[in-house]
């Protein structure tokens, strides 16, 4: 498996929010993750709520 790189990351975390705008979603937290659930890029955006660092993170090592 090939790890991401960190400007790999932010592309994929730009993208998810252009796409959450054009969908009219709340404020976002977007995490990306590499094998081992090690946490490679993180953001959030503007307002939005407490503890979605820890919700994005728990769905990603889910999904592993």
């Amino acid at each position: 498996m090939s790890i991401i790189t960190l400007a790999q990351a932010n592309r994929i975390i730009e993208a998810i929010f252009a796409r959450g705008l054009e969908l009219e979603c709340r404020p976002m937290s977007v995490i990306v993750v590499e094998p081992g659930a090690k946490v490679k890029a993180f953001q959030k955006e503007d307002d939005s709520a407490m503890m979605r660092f820890e919700m994005a993170y728990g769905k990603a090592y889910a999904a592993l």
